[in-house]
């Protein structure tokens, strides 16, 4: 049977690697509250150092993003220095998930001989499955936190629950 992204079980070895992750232009690492505030704690940068706000066009969602090029990223290392404090986004590279779509995708290419994909069955590395949990809870917040940010939030009629409705 055909392996889904989610179940796509891989292994990476990233203290080999130099930037390649951190350095993707193409790419928006969104941020929820929670995460700046990490980061800022961590590192004693303001928000403003690091984030940049984009709207979605569609939904007027007002959401924040990591200003790329990764200030975090040190530029002679090519290490990350908020290793243990980064975003979902950049924890669970290379796959993306992506809060605007939906989606998830593996960018494989980028890590090269860092990325090892495993039989499903091992009992190394991880998938994105097991991330299921924390990704649905960071869409949402991600959502929750564009919608509030966005000026047509005005015209929005007040919700009774957290979840009716839809974004």
């Amino acid at each position: 049977m055909p392996q889904t992204i989610h179940s796509l079980r891989v292994e990476t070895t990233c203290a080999k690697c130099k930037d390649n992750c951190c350095s993707q232009p193409y790419d928006w690492v969104y941020l929820t509250q929670a995460e700046i505030a990490r980061l800022t704690d961590a590192t004693g940068r303001q928000e403003s150092d690091f984030v940049v706000k984009r709207t979605n066009v569609v939904t007027g969602g007002v959401f924040a993003a990591l200003d790329l090029p990764c200030v975090f990223l040190d530029k002679l290392s090519g290490k990350c220095t908020v290793h243990s404090v980064r975003p979902l986004v950049c924890r669970l590279f290379p796959f993306y998930a992506d809060p605007v779509t939906g989606q998830a995708m593996f960018y494989p290419s980028q890590c090269g001989s860092n990325l090892v994909l495993l039989s499903p069955d091992s009992s190394r590395g991880w998938n994105l499955a097991q991330y299921r949990g924390a990704v649905e809870e960071w869409i949402r917040d991600i959502w929750k936190e564009a919608l509030k940010r966005s000026p047509k939030n005005a015209s929005y009629p007040a919700s009774k629950t957290d979840s009716e409705g839809s974004p």
